[in-house]
């Protein structure tokens, strides 16, 4: 999926689940005061189930969970890999 995609995603879900609005994907989110520890528990659970990912504890690092960007960032680069359309079975 698109970063572009994930950050509306999460924009979304951010509006949904704590009633915050994020105009700026670059706007920290954390030293901003929008989003607190427990925020970021909900999220990594949301990031988890709904984009397939797997957030290690060591992976809750600043930089990952700063804005919605690099937030983003961080679950592209670690969705899976889709096999291409059309390749052969053997």
């Amino acid at each position: 999926m698109p970063s572009d995609r994930i950050e509306q995603s999460i924009i979304g879900f951010l509006r949904d689940r704590f009633g915050v609005e994020v105009a700026d994907p670059g706007a920290d989110l954390i030293e901003s005061g929008i989003l607190d520890s427990a925020m970021v528990v909900d999220l990594v659970l949301y990031l988890e189930e709904g984009f397939g990912v797997m957030v290690a504890l060591e992976d809750l690092e600043f930089e990952n969970f700063a804005t919605v960007e690099s937030i983003a960032g961080f679950v592209a680069g670690r969705q899976p890999v889709e096999a291409p359309a059309g390749g052969s079975s053997g």
